[in-house]
């Protein structure tokens, strides 16, 4: 859904009134603790829902209440889908940073890589992150670690990726 990112899914019902176990996928769960409503995703588009209540359950889920939402068949209905929010309300980065969704489609730059290298995804790994790139005319899948130490500057304007990652890593 263009403009919004996910923050999380829903996971299961809770109880037979109809609340529902939200999984957040997020590094500060805390920053939408006051939420007062998200867009849920359904396969004719975004359906917005009004939060009334919010109780922590673990540090990554909490239990939800929605309006409109009274039962265990409602609850049903709504589980598995993923859970959206307006970019806007994203905290803003420095320009090494990026949020994962942010950057698929972008092109990527490094040193002794002259063939086009385009992000088709972030995959979030246990180790760590992986950046998943389509590399050349013949879309060889390339895959990169993520960190810090690789990431030179993110060009929102330009949609630019610029890496000083080994060059070896692109043609294993």
């Amino acid at each position: 859904m263009r403009g919004y990112f996910q923050l999380g899914i829903l996971a299961r019902k809770h109880g037979f009134k109809g609340q529902i176990v939200l999984k957040l996928d997020t590094d500060h769960p805390e920053n939408y603790s006051q939420l007062e409503s998200f867009l849920v995703e359904t396969p004719t588009g975004g359906i917005p829902f009004f939060i009334t209540a919010i109780k922590p359950l673990h540090s990554d889920e909490w239990v939800v209440t929605l309006e409109g939402v009274d039962n265990e068949n409602d609850a049903s209905a709504l589980t598995g889908s993923p859970v959206w929010l307006p970019e806007t309300l994203l905290p803003s980065l420095g320009e090494a940073q990026f949020y994962f969704h942010e950057i698929v489609g972008f092109s990527v730059q490094n040193e002794g890589v002259t063939a086009p290298v385009v992000v088709l995804d972030v995959l979030d790994r246990p180790g760590q992150p992986l950046l998943k790139l389509s590399m050349g005319e013949e879309r060889k899948e390339v895959y990169i670690p993520c960190v810090d130490e690789f990431i030179v500057k993110v060009d929102r304007e330009n949609r630019v990726l610029h890496l000083d990652a080994p060059s070896e890593l692109f043609y294993l």
